[in-house]
């Protein structure tokens, strides 16, 4: 396609895929989320809320009747926000062989992206994978992390169209990175287990580039497909 490989993964099992989305009781971005998750073609997966915000009979009532539309098991995070805290209480309570950590203010727009990063994680030589992000207005907000990048680490291709060539090449090539956004990451559960998992003392950013940098000291490749397309409210959450 376009002169370079598009790859389409027959996928080795159906493993099953917990999704976990940490929260602080944003009902309109939280319901969305849900919405865009039931329409995936890949079926074997599970959903795991970790709401933050204080619990009251109102939001215990709201999930309950979202729940009805969109099946998923609701977690309380009590004391102070913690980012990293909330996706390790998820995992915890997770029952798949597979992790996936997705923000609230996420809309998958591709039914197959769970087969597609899959695809990925079935390999042998990878231990995590991200998704392609985009802004509401169509420009690419995620396209992996760079180390040192405005600082700490930040984001390749914010701000490019979809299709764009620039001087890294083009927006569309599947790339090996050193770490990827926490707003959606897939990993196996062993691996995410066998490493420690989110580092609690990155309260709120920063827990996902270092969490990648664990892995790839398992000598595992980070690979992140623009072929799996997530639409990203980003810091709306």
């Amino acid at each position: 396609e376009h002169g370079w490989p598009r790859l389409k993964w027959h996928l080795t099992s159906q493993p099953k895929v917990s999704i976990i989305i940490p929260t602080r009781h944003n009902r309109k971005l939280l319901s969305k989320c849900l919405r865009s998750i039931a329409r995936s073609s890949y079926t074997e997966w599970e959903v795991i809320v970790v709401d933050s915000a204080d619990r009251n009979a109102d939001r215990e009532k709201w999930h309950a009747g979202m729940q009805t539309q969109v099946p998923y098991k609701l977690l309380w995070w009590q004391g102070p926000f913690n980012y990293s805290g909330a996706n390790n209480l998820g995992a915890r309570e997770a029952s798949g062989e597979v992790l996936l950590f997705l923000n609230d203010d996420t809309e998958p727009l591709t039914s197959d992206w769970l087969e597609e990063m899959l695809g990925w994680l079935q390999q042998p030589e990878i231990g995590a994978v991200g998704a392609r992000l985009v802004s509401p207005n169509g420009q690419i907000q995620h396209g992996g992390d760079i180390l040192g990048l405005n600082g700490f680490a930040d984001h390749l291709f914010t701000g490019c169209q979809p299709n764009e060539w620039t001087l890294a090449g083009s927006a569309n090539w599947y790339r090996n990175f050193t770490a990827i956004t926490g707003a959606c990451l897939m990993t196996t559960r062993a691996l995410f287990n066998d490493i420690g998992g989110f580092d609690e003392n990155f309260m709120l950013c920063g827990s996902d580039v270092e969490l990648c940098l664990r892995i790839r000291r398992r000598r595992l490749r980070i690979v992140c497909t623009p072929y799996a397309h997530v639409l990203h409210h980003e810091r709306a959450t």
